[in-house]
Parts: C-alpha cells; sequence; structure tokens
C-alpha cells in the first residue's frame, strides 16, 4: 500500500486512537490523502478537522481497508479521483461509522463525498453537503452485491447541495446482482428523519417500471425534500438505483399517501 496515507497509515493488525486533532494541506499520491488503514486494524477519531487533503486515487480523506469510528470528524475541502471524502475496499473487513460531524465540500469522479465498493457505511446525525462528482453520485457512490447488510444507512442525516455530472446528485448505486433489493443497501431508519435538499444530476435516470411495486416502502421513516424535482422516491436528483438500465419513465411515481413521502406526484 505504497504512497496510501498522506498524514497517517494504520497498517494491518494495528491500532488508531485520535482524539483533538487537526490535519491539514496533505496530499498522498495513493489513496487516503489524510489517512490510510489496513486489514484487521481498529480505528478511531474524535473531535478532529480534516481540511485540504486529497488523494490521487481513493479517498481524499480516509482510505479504508478496515473498520473506522469518526465522531464529531469535520472534514473539509477533500479530493480524490474516487471517494472525495472516504473510500471503503471491497472485502469483510472495511466499515465507516460517522456520529456527528459533517463532509463538506468535496469531490470526485465517483462518489463526490463517499464511495463504499461492497462495504458497509453508517452516518448518524451527518451533514453532507456541496459534494460533487464528474460522472455518478454527487455525495455518495455505493457498489452492491448480494448480501443481507445495508451499504449505506442513514440516520438523522442531510444531503444538500450536491451534484453529479450523470447520474444520482446525492446517491447512485451500481447494482452487481439483479437480486439486490434497494432494501439490502439503503436503510433509513422509521425513526429517524433524513433530509435531501437541492441535489442535482445532469442524467435523465428513473428506474424502471417493475421496480416501483417492489420498491415503494423500503425506505422507512421521514424523507423529505426542498424541491418539485424530487418527489420521486428513486429519481436522479437523490437516489439512482440500476443506472446502468436507464429508460424515461415520466408517468411511472410513487403513489401519494404511501407514508414514504408527502406529496402528489408529479413531473420532471
Amino acid at each position: 500500500m505504497r504512497g496510501n496515507g498522506g498524514a497517517i497509515f494504520v497498517g494491518s493488525y494495528a491500532s488508531l486512537t485520535m482524539r483533538g486533532s487537526e490535519i491539514k494541506h496533505i496530499t498522498a499520491g495513493g489513496s487516503g490523502g489524510a489517512i490510510g488503514v489496513g486489514y484487521y486494524t481498529n480505528t478511531q477519531i474524535s473531535d478532529t478537522v480534516i481540511e485540504d487533503v486529497q488523494a490521487g486515487s481513493r479517498g481524499g480523506a480516509i482510505y479504508t481497508e478496515g473498520p473506522v469510528e469518526l465522531n464529531n470528524v469535520a472534514i473539509k475541502d477533500s479530493k480524490a479521483a474516487n471517494g472525495g471524502a472516504y473510500y471503503l475496499y471491497s472485502n469483510d473487513q472495511a466499515s465507516i461509522r460517522m456520529n456527528g460531524g459533517s463532509i463538506v465540500n468535496s469531490e470526485a469522479n465517483y462518489g463526490g463525498a463517499v464511495y463504499a465498493n461492497k462495504a458497509p457505511v453508517e452516518l448518524n446525525g451527518v451533514t453532507v453537503d456541496n459534494a460533487s462528482a464528474v460522472n455518478n453520485g454527487g455525495a455518495a457512490f455505493i457498489t452492491a452485491a448480494s448480501g443481507d447488510t445495508p451499504l449505506l444507512t442513514l440516520n438523522n442525516s442531510s444531503i444538500t447541495n450536491s451534484s453529479a455530472g450523470r447520474y444520482g446528485g446525492a446517491i447512485a448505486v451500481e447494482n452487481f446482482d439483479n437480486d439486490v433489493e434497494l432494501l439490502k443497501v439503503i436503510r433509513i431508519p422509521s425513526e429517524s428523519n433524513v433530509t435531501f435538499a437541492n441535489n442535482l444530476a445532469d442524467g435523465l435516470y428513473k428506474p424502471l417500471a417493475e421496480h416501483w411495486a417492489q420498491h415503494e416502502e423500503v425506505i422507512e421513516g421521514t424523507y423529505t425534500t426542498s424541491s418539485d424535482k424530487s418527489i420521486y422516491l428513486y429519481n436522479n436528483y437523490d437516489i439512482s438505483y440500476n443506472y446502468e438500465k436507464a429508460v424515461d419513465l415520466t408517468t411511472e411515481c410513487l403513489p401519494a399517501g404511501s407514508g414514504v413521502i408527502t406529496g402528489v406526484p408529479g413531473t420532471v
């Protein structure tokens, strides 16, 4: 993993506990602009600011192959080819749980803030704002395969003012296995309040008609938007699903009164 972790690299079977710190103005030629994390590790970062960091490859702030817990961490002005703030490697070890804090002004080709490669991310009370992707997933790009564990869990968090050059102004999900339901990919607990607002994408994606019956109620909890263009549950502005099968279905809308989102279906 040469060239990973611009400021800190946590090697396999090692641990890192960081509190009340600042990591600023760091660049890594490989992955993990600020921090790189290897297999079988234990990494906990609290009350820390990570600012103006970038990676030539993956994870502008953090690249991980192991579990990472972030408590009240502010990530600002981060950049990478993939995963502007952090990138999770595809294995049975990588995960990120972020409790409080924020990700602001992050950018990448895929996953302006988060790139989760078949690995779980949990955002609890987190603000993601002004993230951008050249291609897909303005805030988050999720690759999915068979499995019961949700890859993205959102609790009392918000994704706002984010954009994608193609699909998923907030979130794009790439499904490699046709039997994967969105329920197994994105989870918003019923007691949670999650807001998607002012997220934009240039593509024209809306899901295939046959997905509606299957996915109408898979996201529980309070889901709010501030734009008339966001009244579709899985649309190009907030969530794109299976974007490689994109078709234009302007009339296939989530019925009003479904309990998932308030409002009368409209058109884009």
